[in-house]
This record gives structure tokens, C-alpha cells and sequence, in this order.
């Protein structure tokens, strides 16, 4: 489905959200209690076609219901994992 992710603001809610994309979420990967506090973190994909681009696989992070950022998909790598980058020694 063709959706727009300029029309998606920090702080919207859930929604706010789905109404300005127009377009149902894909699924909730992840719902949790943050340790130490009462704050909600839910990460929902959505999957939305993208002018020139074909398809696109977005990951919104909702903390207590509002949208905290996203992060578009690339293939095989989880929503929430951090690539490392080897950085070379300075001076060798």
C-alpha cells in the first residue's frame, strides 16, 4: 500500500499514526515494561510502497502510546540491533 512517512511526526500517537498513513500496521514486534520505570516501549512495523523504491519495511518505536522514532528496515537486520563498524587505529 502507498503510504508517506513525512506525513509522521515525533509524539503522534498510535492513531494519529495509522490516520496519516493511511494504512494498517503489519504487526507488534515487541511490546515490554522498560526496566526501572513504568514506561511502555512497542515497536510495530508497517510495510508501505515508496515511489522508485518499491517497498519499504518501517519499525515505529511508541514509548507510553506516542511515537518516540523510527527506523526503516533493511533486510536481515533485527529492529533493534546495532551494527558494529570497525574503525581503524589511528596511527597504524
Amino acid at each position: 500500500m502507498k503510504a508517506n512517512m513525512s506525513q509522521v511526526s515525533i509524539g503522534m500517537s498510535k492513531d494519529e499514526v495509522r490516520q496519516a498513513l493511511k494504512i494498517k500496521p503489519d504487526n507488534v514486534i515487541s511490546a515490554e515494561r522498560l526496566p526501572g520505570t513504568n514506561n511502555l516501549l512497542e515497536i510495530i512495523q508497517y510495510t508501505m510502497y515508496e515511489n522508485g523504491t518499491g517497498l519499504r519495511q518501517y519499525c515505529l518505536y511508541f514509548l507510553n502510546g506516542k511515537l518516540d522514532r523510527w527506523n526503516r528496515l533493511e533486510p536481515e537486520v533485527a529492529p533493534t540491533t546495532v551494527v558494529p563498524v570497525a574503525v581503524p587505529a589511528h596511527g597504524r
